[in-house]
């Protein structure tokens, strides 16, 4: 799941850079971006991606899992409560993960 999240991340962050630096303006609004009417136009900045649920809840998303997996590969052992704690965020990692693709 780490990788596919990260491997996402990665196509989004990828997508953003293609239609950010495109010039033509009829490409950026045939494109996803340009229908959703969330940006005021062409070339949004990565913050402005940022503020919609999507690009909130992923951002959320990532948190969650560079916190627990880490966790879960290093502290299993000798932290017990460590990796306890932070795997019981797979309970909000669930939510966000829906209102994300929602």
């Amino acid at each position: 799941v780490m990788l596919a999240g990260l491997a996402d991340t990665g196509a989004h962050l990828y997508n953003f850079y293609l239609y950010n630096n495109e010039p033509n303006v009829e490409v950026w609004e045939n494109s996803p971006f340009g229908k959703s009417g969330a940006f005021d136009g062409p070339n949004p900045s990565y913050l402005e991606v940022m503020r919609t649920l999507p690009g909130l809840t992923g951002h959320i998303l990532l948190a969650i899992m560079l916190i627990a997996y880490p966790c879960s590969i290093f502290l299993r052992r000798r932290n017990f409560n460590m990796f306890w704690y932070t795997h019981n965020l797979f309970l909000v990692f669930t939510i966000v993960f829906m209102i994300h693709g929602a």
